[in-house]
């Protein structure tokens, strides 16, 4: 018979004994096995679906977020802390875990005629920011670099025709024929032109990219060896993070 979380936590032994810190999204989860932790790491032994048992009171909290991350990393169903200091880890490291923080930095400006320049350097700054997946928290408005010759464009639509001009069929072809174009592509890119890395990263074989990056240079009708074609293109990859989906 198959145990969740929720099928436990109606147990008299459960509802009277143990506090649940979390919301109830995951108690639907399945329970493959009780574990006991006697070590000081536990990802080794893990296999997924374990509800791990914790009874050192002495740990301190740094130990008992790692032994967490090792939980979560390994997939267990739960983790019970015999610990009076849990809400006190939780409401220090879990509490705004979901809220991302992001800053844009402008140059520098003097006087309030330039105010406005100020504030939308920081606004193209912090756009950059938010698309980083979470490599950077801030950006300086200096760091986009030759980005600011066409951020600066006072047309949004010139900036949607460059990008178009130069990935519009491989974004159609996307669409239509599910065919990874862009990706591969920016992968390819990315990564210096190496086959070897890019293969790996995209999880395909060497003979299929090499398809791809043929039907991609016919399709844009450039190649992607030239220098200046690459320069241009990963320029481009960084507008259309600055451009919403719809915009292209």
């Amino acid at each position: 018979m198959a145990v969740t979380l929720r099928n436990l936590m109606k147990h008299d032994w459960f509802k009277h004994t143990i506090t649940l810190v979390t919301d109830e999204t995951g108690l639907d989860t399945m329970v493959t096995w009780p574990y006991i932790r006697q070590t000081a790491e536990i990802g080794s032994w893990l296999n997924g679906g374990e509800m791990i048992f914790v009874f050192h009171q002495a740990d301190t909290a740094e130990l008992q977020i790692e032994l967490l991350k090792e939980g979560i990393q390994a997939k267990v169903s739960a983790f019970v802390f015999l610990c009076g200091q849990m809400d006190e880890i939780f409401q220090k490291h879990f509490l705004y875990s979901e809220v991302s923080l992001y800053a844009g930095y402008s140059g520098i400006h003097r006087g309030i005629a330039e105010t406005g320049d100020a504030v939308q350097e920081s606004k193209n700054a912090m756009i950059f920011c938010k698309k980083s997946d979470g490599r950077k928290s801030s950006y300086h408005y200096h760091e986009l670099g030759i980005l600011r010759l066409l951020v600066n464009s006072n047309s949004r639509e010139e900036l949607q025709d460059y990008c178009s001009r130069i990935f519009g069929k491989l974004i159609q072809s996307d669409k239509i024929n599910m065919t990874e174009y862009l990706l591969a592509v920016k992968t390819y890119l990315e990564n210096n032109n190496n086959m070897t890395v890019t293969t790996k990263k995209l999880f395909i074989h060497r003979n299929t990219l090499i398809s791809r990056i043929n039907k991609i240079e016919e399709l844009t009708g450039k190649k992607l060896s030239d220098a200046d074609v690459k320069l241009e293109f990963l320029c481009a990859f960084k507008l259309l993070e600055f451009l919403t989906e719809d915009e292209v």
